[in-house]
């Protein structure tokens, strides 16, 4: 995560949005030919909203911005049934490379901010989804959505992802990670994953793996200076480790300590799968709990 990058995009909103030319650009792409996708978003502020289309087999978006300070670079490559769809909102540095910032000026908001995001992505196509977001607010709804990984990189932002019904297909790997983010994600085991990832650097977050689980899988977090709230689910056999230096704080409830740092379920079920969980903690704050 490169965090400093977001803090040029914070500056030249802050002082240009409000004489500029506001643009809305709509998006529509037919996929009826792909039998996969690929979707990486980056998006350095602003809000930003993903959903499922109710049309299998369609991309579709709109993408509120100012003229003078950028604009957005879409593209849909395809390589045979293969789709790549990548999305930039391209800040264009040299027109404000001479943009001075102050402390005395300082005054920003997020209703300030008027880049908006709004997507709804396929339902009917196997979706690797890569997300890069920076400054501002992200509710990203993957519900329907058929996702075959998931990557999320969050800075100085407020992000919620959720996703309430079992994905349609398998997941190979979930990857979150969390700079100064105040993250929220609910119904995370749904995505019915084979490897989880979570790392989180100064950020706060809710991390609720409750869901449908159909094969074994592992979870890694690490936490640095922030913390976390985890809820696992329970209908799992579940194994954790955790790993943490004398000033951190951690609670583990709902299951069975069989070690100084080794726990697992307090009713072992043969026949259910299996969730490995390890957790190491620098300075940081977890809780753990198992979901009722």
């Amino acid at each position: 995560m490169k965090y400093l990058s977001f803090f040029p995009f914070l500056f030249l909103f802050v002082f240009a949005q409000n004489d500029q030319k506001a643009i809305r650009d709509y998006y529509h792409y037919s996929l009826h030919d792909l039998s996969s996708l690929e979707t990486t978003i980056e998006f350095g502020l602003g809000t930003l909203q993903l959903s499922a289309n109710d049309k299998p087999k369609q991309l579709d978006g709109t993408v509120f911005y100012y003229s003078k300070v950028g604009k957005p670079v879409v593209s849909l490559e395809r390589l045979n049934s293969h789709g790549d769809f990548d999305f930039d909102l391209e800040i264009d540095h040299h027109r404000w490379g001479n943009v001075a910032f102050s402390l005395k000026h300082w005054d920003f908001e997020m209703d300030d901010i008027k880049n908006e995001m709004d997507f709804q992505l396929p339902i009917g196509i196997p979706t690797e989804l890569d997300l890069e977001f920076g400054l501002g607010e992200a509710d990203i709804d993957l519900t329907h959505i058929s996702i075959s990984d998931f990557n999320l990189e969050c800075g100085l932002s407020d992000v919620n992802v959720i996703i309430q019904k079992p994905n349609p297909i398998f997941c190979d790997e979930i990857s979150i990670e969390i700079g100064m983010a105040d993250f929220n994600g609910r119904g995370l085991g749904n995505l019915n994953g084979k490897d989880y990832r979570v790392d989180i650097g100064l950020g706060d977050a809710d991390v609720d793996l409750s869901g449908s689980f159909s094969q074994d899988a592992t979870l890694e977090v690490n936490v640095g200076l922030g913390s976390i709230n985890l809820v696992l689910p329970k209908n799992v056999n579940i194994t954790l480790v955790a790993e943490h230096s004398f000033l951190a704080s951690i609670d583990i409830d709902d299951l069975e300590k069989l070690d100084e740092n080794e726990y697992q379920s307090l009713d072992w079920e043969k026949g259910l799968p299996t969730l490995e969980v390890e957790i190491s903690v620098g300075l940081g704050d977890v809780d753990v709990r198992v979901s009722r």
